[in-house]
C-alpha cells in the first residue's frame, strides 16, 4: 500500500483509507512515518493525507482542492 505523492494517493484514496483502518496500532505508526518521509511533498499535503486517513471531516475537501490545483488543468487538457 505504497504511494508516491498526492497524485498516487488521491487516485486510490478510498482503498488506502480502508487498508489503513484495518491496520493495527504498530502498523499505523509505521505508516505515519512513511507518509511523513515523502521528501518532495509539502508538510501541509502530508497533514491532509494523514487527516484523511484518520477520517477528519474536512480533509477530503482540502485534499480534493489541492489535487485539483495541481492536476486539474492537466486533467482538463488531457480530455480536450
Amino acid at each position: 500500500m505504497r504511494f508516491y505523492g498526492i497524485r498516487d494517493f488521491y487516485e486510490n484514496k478510498e482503498l488506502h483509507q480502508i487498508k489503513y483502518m484495518l491496520m493495527n496500532k504498530k502498523q499505523k505508526k509505521a505508516y505515519k512515518r512513511f507518509v511523513y518521509s515523502i521528501s518532495f511533498e509539502k508538510e501541509k499535503v502530508k497533514d491532509m493525507i494523514w487527516e484523511y486517513l484518520n477520517n477528519d471531516d474536512e480533509s477530503k475537501e482540502r485534499l480534493t482542492n489541492e489535487y485539483n490545483k495541481r492536476f486539474g488543468k492537466m486533467v482538463n487538457n488531457e480530455v480536450s
